[in-house]
């Protein structure tokens, strides 16, 4: 006999032909049980293996399955019969008191929610196991208080991945995936990076995951990715954030090699805002890069990936001990571990804005042992074709000594913006985004992926037949779930109207940071030794 899964009460369902030829008719099936409701994508031979399980599963009472031999399925009317006749034969055995305990049945009713496979022929059956057996224990009264008992997590939870429809896979790195989604009812497209908590815990970066949720929790800021909603099961963690399709200023600076000094001091301009308010709070940042860059539809930049930071750091050159960071922009005093702050991240601007400008890092080899050296030991070298203004802030953000960089000293950010290569911002009117962009990208429009890797979107985001609902115990991660105000409102509309949907089904997922979905998030490439700081 095989081990049951909590039994889901299934009240109610009704079948939709989505698709058909003359061989095959795919069906969607909409399932509700305690007002929870979620859609599943069957073939008419399903229905038969979900059949044949019952027989074997010794279910007693079975009504006949419908006999279709003389329906042509090749006819409106015949797909309608048919589509009736498999509709009464699940409502007639939902009635039958031991059917819903089944495995099969179970899986039948939830695996894959809310998934429309691409083709027939990507469904995977393989959950209907041929051992599944029959367990003669009583049903109980099956009524929707059972569910919720059964599920009170579900009954009470604001949000859940079942709230989403999943759009596109648009990253994937150590922890994880990065997908598009659509709440369910709304326009508005969002990031999902999905985690997975046994490789967190295992890598032993549970510290870093809470850090990132507590940061994203309270920041608000234009020229940062902002988290819309947070919550996890038993084996993930949900970030939902700010979609920016843009992609990756890395995906930019692939394409143009390097950027002019308009365009890169546009973003230089913004990403100091960006640092100055998260300066502001105590934040150090840590992992400033062109993966960790994104842009919005509008041409705006976006921080994101705060799974690095450091929380409690005000002073510029002391308050944190790790070894942190992506190599190639590494300050030296994290290196030197000689304890560093908050001008690690002016270092990392000079590095990004030396890369914008000229398509290279400033230090640069492949052997690690070598670039370290460059980055503790060389003298910068810049380009004899940048203006005075660009050569300056680049000599004086990459100063070697946190307490003599730019930004290094009590007036942080203020320094950076008053140096002469930001004398054409006008840095109010930047926060409020009314200067002119300088690159608006190609985006055709809210579900456009054409900016993130074809090696991620291209992926199935068909997930593995297993059902992983919300966990009561938030085992490791306590406080993790989220819901920003606008989006609390706009849920809070929802559940007036109940319109709020539910899936039964957990995506599949090993999540990657976003936002914009680097292809590594604490990999070899970002690094972080003494985790404990």
């Amino acid at each position: 006999m095989s081990q049951q899964r909590a039994t889901t009460f299934i009240r109610h369902c009704y079948i939709v032909p989505v698709h058909y030829n003359v061989d095959n008719i795919l069906y969607a099936i909409e399932v509700t049980a305690c007002n929870v409701t979620w859609t599943v994508y069957r073939t008419f031979s399903a229905f038969q293996i979900l059949k044949n399980m019952l027989v074997q599963a010794n279910v007693p009472n079975l009504p006949p399955f419908p006999n279709t031999q003389y329906i042509d399925s090749s006819t409106l009317e015949g797909i309608n019969s048919i589509r009736i006749m498999l509709e009464n034969w699940l409502h007639a055995i939902m009635e039958n008191e031991y059917v819903q305990h089944v495995n099969a049945f179970q899986e039948f009713m939830r695996a894959e929610a809310n998934r429309p496979p691409n083709g027939i022929q990507e469904i995977d059956f393989s959950f209907l196991s041929d051992n599944d057996s029959f367990d003669a224990k009583s049903p109980g009264s099956g009524d929707d208080a059972y569910y919720r008992n059964e599920y009170p997590e579900l009954a009470n939870s604001t949000v859940t991945v079942s709230d989403f429809e999943i759009l596109k896979v648009i990253g994937k790195g150590s922890f994880g995936k990065v997908f598009q989604v659509r709440k369910h009812g709304e326009s508005e497209i969002y990031a999902m990076k999905v985690l997975n908590k046994a490789v967190i815990k295992k890598k032993n970066q549970i510290e870093h995951t809470k850090t990132e949720r507590n940061i994203l929790g309270k920041i608000d800021h234009p020229f940062i990715v902002g988290m819309k909603y947070a919550f996890q099961t038993k084996d993930k963690l949900y970030f939902v954030l700010d979609y920016c399709p843009g992609g990756e200023l890395f995906y930019h600076l692939g394409k143009a090699r390097k950027f002019s000094e308009e365009r890169s001091r546009f973003y230089a301009a913004e990403i100091t805002l960006a640092l100055e308010h998260l300066h502001k709070m105590g934040i150090v940042y840590r992992d400033l890069k062109p993966e960790n860059v994104l842009l919005t539809e509008e041409g705006h930049v976006r921080l994101t990936d705060f799974g690095l930071s450091k929380e409690g750091i005000s002073q510029a050159d002391k308050g944190a001990q790790s070894f942190c960071g992506t190599p190639e922009y590494l300050a030296p005093e994290i290196l030197n571990r000689t304890g560093h702050g908050q001008a690690v991240d002016w270092w990392s601007l000079g590095a990004l804005l030396y890369e914008m400008l000229t398509g290279w890092p400033p230090f640069y080899s492949r052997d690690q042992e070598r670039l370290f050296n460059k980055i503790k030991r060389s003298s910068v070298e810049i380009p004899p074709n940048l203006s005075p203004e660009t050569a300056d802030i680049l000599q004086k953000l990459l100063q070697k000594d946190p307490k003599q960089r730019l930004g290094g000293g009590p007036d942080d950010a203020a320094s950076v913006k008053a140096h002469p290569f930001f004398k054409s911002i006008d840095w109010d009117k930047l926060y409020r985004k009314e200067l002119p962009v300088p690159y608006l990208p190609e985006v055709k429009d809210k579900l456009d992926t054409s900016m993130f890797s074809a090696e991620f979107t291209n992926l199935p985001i068909v997930s593995p037949s297993s059902y992983n609902r919300p966990c009561t115990e938030e085992i490791a991660f306590p406080g993790f779930s989220y819901v920003g105000s606008y989006a609390h409102e706009l849920q809070e509309e929802k559940d007036n109207a109940e319109m709020e949907q539910e899936d039964a089904e957990e995506m599949d997922g090993d999540g990657q940071s976003y936002a914009s979905a680097s292809v590594s998030e604490y990999s070899d490439v970002d690094m972080c030794e003494d985790y404990y700081e």
